[in-house]
């Protein structure tokens, strides 16, 4: 460590933050050991020697004294090296370089803080704005979608199928076929509850009943003809010409049903008496029935090697 030696007589030593205070007018000498191990190191470009205060005050401009110069010195601890402990002069340009970047620090920290919090609060406010926007137009569309299912029309039995009973669509071959296989098992019964109404009609035995028999099978047609229609065959060899005969054959049945019940309907009010060939509602029943035997004899063509090809029954267009 060098100390430089002293400017002149009122000049007095400035010890560095930590070291003791030494007696007034005193000055390293050749024989002094230097600062002991546990004294603080000076700091860079420490002012070893001050001038005196009056000698301050006087070359200080006017209204400025050392008492508003210079900050009051840190208090150090005494240590015993032979020199009474005082006060210790503290480096002030060093402190207040120090100091004057830690309050800056601290003020630019406060004002991050309240951004962030204005900001936070910003965002808070817009989620929650687009939460009940959201809630609203989710509200409204509900209340349209439920204005308009209200308005929407009953669907034709014809058009829907039981949902209890509607084949459920396959992705292989087999399962294609075996969904059209179900679809003719439900539809035989059909057929034969037809022609046993008819007949007991004409027998006027049971007519209320006979009618109560038609009604059920034309609706059980029409759900029928519906099935028919969402079918898949894309797997199937002529699947969409296959599903074009049965679905023209099942509508076919179903018109020929609609006319019969017409025809039933009458022939109860009327007593049991009137025509059945030459009645307008009966010939129309026939040429409908007609007209669905054709496209069942189309269907069987196309079926039965399908079926045989997958182990599943073959047909009749009776059957159908």
């Amino acid at each position: 460590m060098s100390i430089p030696p002293r400017p002149g007589p009122d000049w007095r030593f400035n010890a560095p933050p930590g070291w003791p205070s030494p007696p007034d007018g005193w000055a390293p000498t050749a024989a002094w050991a230097g600062p002991e191990d546990d004294w603080p190191e000076a700091p860079p470009y420490w002012k070893w020697w001050v001038r005196d205060p009056a000698d301050a005050t006087a070359a200080m401009p006017p209204g400025l004294t050392p008492a508003t110069a210079v900050m009051p010195p840190d208090p150090a601890p005494a240590t015993s090296i032979g020199v009474p402990p005082t006060l210790i002069q503290p480096a002030t340009s060093t402190l207040v370089r120090l100091r004057v970047p830690l309050i800056a620090t601290a003020l630019a920290a406060v004002v991050i803080a309240g951004t962030l919090v204005v900001v936070n609060l910003q965002r808070a406010h817009t989620s929650e704005a687009d939460s009940t926007r959201s809630a609203a137009q989710s509200q409204e569309q509900a209340s349209a979608e439920a204005a308009q299912a209200s308005m929407a029309p009953l669907a034709d039995p014809s058009e829907s199928a039981d949902s209890e009973s509607e084949p459920e669509a396959g992705t292989t071959a087999y399962d294609q076929a075996t969904a059209i296989d179900a679809l003719l098992d439900r539809s035989e019964p059909s057929r034969g509850a037809l022609q046993r109404a008819i007949n007991q009609i004409l027998r006027c035995s049971g007519v209320s009943k006979g009618v109560s028999a038609i009604e059920k099978v034309t609706r059980q047609r029409g759900e029928q003809a519906g099935q028919a229609k969402k079918l898949d065959v894309d797997a199937l060899d002529d699947g969409y010409e296959l599903k074009d005969t049965l679905v023209r054959a099942l509508t076919a049945s179903h018109r020929a049903d609609k006319a019969y019940l017409k025809w039933a309907k009458r022939f109860r009010a009327s007593g049991c008496r009137g025509r059945t060939v030459g009645d307008s509602a009966f010939d129309a029943g026939n040429r409908a029935s007609e007209s669905a035997t054709a496209a069942k004899t189309e269907f069987v063509y196309l079926w039965n090697p399908i079926a045989r090809e997958h182990a599943l029954p073959t047909r009749r267009e009776a059957e159908i």
